[in-house]
């Protein structure tokens, strides 16, 4: 078969880019490793994670892949349109920031007593990256420089690091791993 154009991925630009080349008259033909899903199979909300995200090795078979870990992350603790299903916000008073509402929420992490050491450290990696680059972004927002890069032996920088760990904890909770039989 002849295509003038192969997209690898079915993903949001995979099949963005294919509508519009399909749209200029373009033959494209879409590759897609994932398997094919019928209504019912889809999740009602992305934080049922064994149907949102597929990731065999953890039971994970649903529809993303784990690379969208961190960014469902940093979506579930800022919760910008409230959202029922998200991490509910608390007002709190903190300096340098003043009154602001923060996440009440906790990641809670668990894995099979099978997983391997590898693949949960990639995980908690996505979880401290999401909650890093919430802090990155915050404090270059507020004063022009990145969290990581201040000073903790900078007493005023001790502070703001503090106060941004009060606007952005790593509240990362470990359960004990389930034990699973096949």
């Amino acid at each position: 078969m002849d295509h003038d154009v192969i997209i690898i991925g079915s993903g949001f630009g995979g099949s963005v880019s294919a509508m519009r080349l399909v749209d200029k008259g373009y033959d494209v033909c879409v590759i897609e490793a994932g398997k094919r899903w019928a209504t019912e199979d889809f999740p009602k909300t992305n934080w049922n994670v064994w149907k949102s995200l597929w990731f065999p090795r953890l039971g994970m078979r649903g529809i993303q892949r784990i690379s969208l870990l961190k960014d469902m992350t940093k979506e579930f603790f800022v919760n910008p349109n409230n959202d029922a299903d998200l991490s509910e916000k608390r007002p709190l008073t903190v300096d340098f920031f003043g009154d602001i509402m923060v996440s009440k929420g906790v990641i809670s992490l668990r894995n099979d007593i099978g997983t391997s050491y590898g693949k949960y450290i990639s995980v908690q990696n996505e979880l401290a990256a999401a909650v890093n680059e919430l802090r990155n972004s915050l404090c270059m927002t507020e004063f022009g420089r990145k969290y990581s890069d201040l000073d903790p032996l900078n007493e005023t920088e001790k502070d703001l690091i503090s106060a941004i760990k009060k606007v952005y904890p790593m509240a990362i909770s470990e359960a004990e791993p389930r034990i699973t039989t096949k």
